[in-house]
């Protein structure tokens, strides 16, 4: 017998690997809360989502922002208790310019968010 969780928060939905656990989840039954920096790229991959029945609440933060983080997940929360948060949201350096400042950000999203 498998497992298939009916309440999904996932952060860094609106792209790359987030935005595919997103469309993968999505179905009838599925309250996904998709969370991302990219308000417009976010409103897209929950259109998406919901065309395969899901309920879906989109959430435009910076994990970085602790608050924003906090009242995200409490508030997804009382709408519908979490069963699987996915901490999926990350970035990558390429052609780093300012060494000191870009790996604290690298590390405050992919460690700290």
């Amino acid at each position: 017998m498998s497992y298939f969780p009916s309440s999904i928060f996932i952060t860094g939905a609106s792209s790359g690997i987030g935005k595919s656990l997103a469309t993968g989840y999505a179905q009838k039954g599925v309250t996904l809360f998709l969370c991302g920096r990219n308000k417009a790229r976010l409103e897209k991959v929950a259109l998406l989502c919901k065309q395969k029945k899901a309920t879906v609440y989109a959430y435009a933060f910076d994990v970085t922002d602790e608050k924003a983080t906090k009242q995200a997940i409490e508030k997804a929360n009382k709408i519908q208790p979490l069963e699987l948060l996915i901490a999926n949201a990350g970035i990558a350096a390429s052609g780093i310019k300012d060494f000191a400042s870009e790996t604290r950000q690298l590390f405050n999203t992919n460690i700290g968010g």
